[in-house]
């Protein structure tokens, strides 16, 4: 029997360095293999104490997650983490175990060591400076990834969307600490109820999302941000309502870039339609996103095609003095199905290829709607926003440079916004097609820059007169020493370069002044004023012509 054990013994070193059985606590009641050399001790001295101490700071939670996940079913298999007390970044093993249930249920782990186990360390994402929630961007995926774990070891997870109605008007009543401590608070509570305590995210002003496991309670949830806001505020005028929906994150049948899809479309139905948002589940929200999306794809037709959408002004404004030096036209549809939605459906028509015949459709009333309102009074130069995927597209720069041509009297009058939601893959030759557009005196503009990795390349290979600032780096800018310190050099490396430079999302006054600190040239966001869809509604702010450019 002795020489049976020890062929086991050998055969399971076949495939791991150490070996080790964990009771209910996770408490090591057996260990074999390599410890010495990891943790400079027998194997037999760590007998008795707590596993999750032998795992790196970093990756402790998630570890903790998973095993707790599996206490009832499931098994760990290849599941990537950081050793600790191995070297200043932890050395790279992975695990697999099940439990034994003729060992009281205990786990049974196989742990290996090997430099070539890809890891990927607990989500680090850049952070709401407010709240001290990650920022949309980026949670999707790593919300993914942390639903996906958690059913593959047998453990139900949920997706929670909080809508705190009255939050922003609450905070603009209070002073400076107040609001950050409101902030904070709301932040606080989220990560405390989240996976990991890491896995919540700020959406927009008042929205916000979580990933978290069956035991908590939404509503109670919402209840603590209600009665957090009340303790910080108790005179406050404006009382804050939590509202929350709750969906099942089953991930049947889905991958982890589905699971992502799918979690983005959720919050977006949430932004839109509130509690009113008809899933329960991930997988009806897959459904759902099919219906849709077919249904808006035939109304993107339609709208193109009939040219049923506006064209409304955002004010781009110098931070000095507020006055108007250019335009932003932004799309607004006319279908109350798809009000609200223009990022999505931006999204799906570059999905769906039907986004080269919506900016021809765009730009063709942006021309005319300008020469309309130039016919009473010059206005500023208008921006008009095109698609990565047009640029990209032969005859879509056929046409653009053909119809420019029949209109070089409006050369000083628009320029064109290369936008990020859909990759250019040629990048060298959409910057022959925008030479020959600035050839020809329309200028080009880079819009935000700071939002994805590629910003950098693309301002290293277009030749582009003006670049805007990503509305979340100028929200860190404006929140820290180093964000500030960023903007400045970034403004400064632009300045160089003899390009202009805009930050957007600038919500206040106090914002306004810290971008002109920066050396940024003009600013965009409510605090300049709001989309309209008349112009002529901040004549009095125009800046003068020869002061435009």
């Amino acid at each position: 029997m002795a020489r049976e054990l020890e062929r086991f013994v050998a055969l399971a070193f076949c495939r791991a360095d150490l070996l080790f059985e964990l009771d209910q606590s996770w408490t090591i009641r057996f260990c074999a293999g390599t410890a010495q050399n990891l943790f400079a001790c027998a194997p037999e001295a760590l007998i008795g104490k707590p596993f999750l101490d032998l795992i790196a700071e970093s990756d402790r939670k998630r570890i903790g997650l998973m095993l707790d996940s599996g206490k009832e079913r499931g098994r760990l298999d290849d599941l990537p983490f950081l050793l600790e007390n191995s070297g200043p970044a932890g050395r790279a093993a992975s695990m697999s175990g099940y439990r034994v249930p003729d060992f009281e249920n205990n786990f049974f782990l196989a742990i290996k060591i090997d430099g070539k186990v890809h890891h990927t360390p607990d989500e680090t994402l850049p952070t709401d400076p407010e709240t001290g929630l990650a920022e949309k961007e980026g949670f999707a995926n790593a919300a993914a990834r942390q639903v996906q774990a958690l059913r593959h070891v047998g453990g139900e997870a949920q997706l929670t969307l909080v809508r705190v109605d009255h939050l922003q008007e609450l905070a603009h009543e209070l002073g400076v600490s107040d609001r950050q401590q409101l902030m904070k608070a709301v932040g606080d509570i989220l990560k405390q109820h989240s996976l990991g305590g890491g896995m919540a995210a700020r959406v927009d002003d008042e929205t916000f999302s979580l990933v978290h496991d069956t035991e908590v309670d939404p509503d109670a949830l919402g209840a603590q941000i209600e009665k957090a806001a009340e303790t910080i505020a108790p005179e406050g005028t404006s009382k804050v309502n939590a509202l929350t929906h709750t969906l099942d994150a089953d991930g049947a049948g889905m991958d982890e870039e589905q699971v992502a899809r799918v979690i983005i479309f959720a919050i977006q139905d949430f932004c839109g339609a509130g509690t009113n948002v008809r899933a329960d589940r991930l997988s009806d929200v897959l459904r759902a996103m099919v219906l849709d999306s077919i249904e808006n794809t035939k109304l993107l037709r339609h709208t193109t095609a009939s040219g049923a959408f506006d064209l409304a002004y955002m004010p781009i404004c110098d931070p000095n003095n507020n006055q108007v030096h250019r335009f932003e036209a932004l799309t607004r549809f006319r279908e109350d199905h798809l009000q609200g939605l223009t990022f999505q459906i931006i999204r799906l028509a570059e999905e769906t290829g039907l986004i080269i015949d919506f900016d021809k459709a765009v730009v063709e009333k942006a021309i005319q709607s300008i020469k309309e309102l130039n016919r009473t009074r010059m206005i500023p130069p208008v921006s008009v926003n095109l698609s990565g995927r047009s640029l990209d597209n032969d005859a879509f720069m056929d046409w653009l440079d053909q119809r420019l041509t029949k209109e070089k009297s409006l050369a000083d009058r628009i320029l064109f916004e290369i936008t990020e939601s859909a990759p250019i893959a040629n990048l060298p030759d959409v910057n022959k097609r925008l030479k020959k557009l600035r050839g020809k005196g329309f200028r080009i503009c880079l819009d935000d820059f700071g939002s994805g990795a590629a910003s950098f390349d693309y301002l290293n290979a277009l030749d582009v007169d003006v670049v805007k600032f990503d509305g979340h780096l100028i929200r860190r800018a404006c929140a820290s020493v180093r964000g500030k310190n960023m903007l400045r050099t970034m403004a400064r490396m632009c300045k160089n370069m003899n390009v202009q430079t805009v930050a957007e999302m600038v919500e206040n006054a106090e914002m306004a002044i810290n971008v002109a600190d920066c050396g940024v040239d003009f600013g965009q966001g409510w605090h300049f004023g709001k989309p309209s869809n008349d112009p002529f509604d901040f004549t009095k702010r125009f800046a003068s012509r020869q002061k435009m450019w």
